[in-house]
């Protein structure tokens, strides 16, 4: 229930990616305080500084500024609403469900769980932002009633199809964020999901069926994506070297073969992994997007739409050129972009320098058609921009970052 670090880094990665609800209600579970580990930023001004809770009030009105703020827990100030979170609440508050719902380190001292994440299931709005900041880690031992695992937010994301928006750690003795949990002993998970569906909480299972695949389906989607050329082979390779929990961007799908190959490998890996894709819809780049433009009166994303309804992860479409979409994520902040959109030099040289510094250390950036006589422009592009830094398989030229 303390805001660090980690929240000022969580709340400005989604402001910048442009996913807060604007004016929202806000609901904690918990009534924040303000920890104190780094000065509040000079920018929010608290008229009481030295009242923890005011100061973390301070900090939501400036980052969120909502309609209104309402806060739950037993033990807070008088501000806030006495309710036992054990027991399922029939009762109905002022503005619920909620644009964004935040567990800032409350839910491992609830000893039901699933009460718990049941409430702030209901509680959300659909398209609404759910907000886990969560203790993980052995050095943990004597803080609350659990220890959070990575798994868990997997499932939970999994059984009720919530699009992962980011995840990544804070290591509390060091201050340090990053994006392996192995690296700390104690370490605090975050983790921001946008709640897809208008449904009743479903409970996760962790049992043998989980393990299963998911049958792959992109064979039935027109489009140029296969084992051919690299190009299968280089996704199937992303989602198997990714961390437990990324973010991967697809700038280009189109029709959605190539993202749906992709969402079932992410599906069956057990990562949280949010997947985002990036395409106007309406541009054509050779004769048969053309003729399906013609087929779908200019614009296929109902067809894209169409094509991934039997996707077992939840994908987030920005529908917009690639440069202004690269501008919605932060720097080091995804862990896979592959580019396969517009093939002329500037917009591959374009591409390039807005996703590049989008890579997280560790990450990859990659792309197709790297072939001088069908496209010679996103040859030149990748060989001014990332001379000797990449190399290619197939028809895929790939950067390690």
């Amino acid at each position: 229930m303390a805001l660090t670090k980690g929240d000022i880094h969580l709340w400005d990665r989604l402001r910048k990616m442009q996913v807060i609800p604007s004016n929202p209600h806000v609901l904690e579970l918990g009534e924040a305080n303000w920890h104190g580990d780094v000065p509040l930023p000079p920018e929010i001004v608290c008229e009481n500084p030295h009242d923890p809770f005011a100061v973390a009030r301070a900090f939501y009105q400036h980052i969120l500024n909502p309609a209104t703020l309402t806060s739950i827990d037993m033990d807070g100030t008088e501000d806030a609403i006495k309710l036992n979170l054990n027991k399922w609440q029939f009762l109905r508050l002022p503005n619920c469900p909620f644009d964004i719902t935040i567990n800032s380190g409350t839910a491992e001292h609830v000893f039901n769980q699933a009460n718990f994440f049941r409430i702030m299931h209901e509680w959300t709005k659909p398209a609404g932002l759910m907000v886990h900041a969560t203790p993980i880690g052995a050095g943990w031992h004597s803080h609350g009633l659990y220890i959070h695992t990575i798994e868990l937010f997997g499932l939970l994301a999994l059984a009720n199809e919530y699009s992962t928006l980011l995840t990544f750690y804070l290591d509390v003795d060091t201050g340090h964020i990053g994006n392996d949990v192995s690296l700390y002993a104690r370490s605090v998970m975050y983790v921001a999901f946008r709640k897809e569906q208008d449904s009743t909480f479903r409970y996760p299972v962790q049992t043998p069926k989980r393990i299963s695949d998911h049958p792959h389906f992109f064979d039935g989607i027109p489009g140029w994506f296969g084992p051919q050329d690299g190009y299968l082979q280089v996704y199937a390779d992303a989602v198997r070297t990714a961390p437990l929990c990324a973010v991967f961007v697809e700038v280009g799908c189109w029709l959605g073969r190539s993202t749906a190959f992709l969402a079932v490998e992410i599906a069956n890996s057990k990562k949280v992994i949010g997947l985002f894709v990036v395409d106007t819809f309406c541009t054509p780049g050779n004769e048969e997007m053309v003729n399906e433009l013609a087929a779908h009166d200019g614009n296929v994303r109902a067809a894209f739409e169409a094509n991934m309804s039997r996707s077992p992860t939840p994908v987030s479409v920005l529908e917009c050129a690639s440069t202004e979409a690269a501008a919605n994520f932060i720097d080091a902040s995804l862990e896979f972009c592959f580019i396969d959109a517009s093939h002329d030099y500037e917009s591959v040289k374009a591409d390039i320098l807005a996703w590049l510094p989008k890579i997280r250390p560790g990450g990859t950036l990659a792309g197709h058609d790297y072939d001088s006589e069908t496209d010679p422009g996103v040859v030149q592009a990748v060989n001014e921009c990332l001379a000797g830094r990449f190399f290619v398989f197939g028809r895929c030229w790939i950067v390690r970052v």
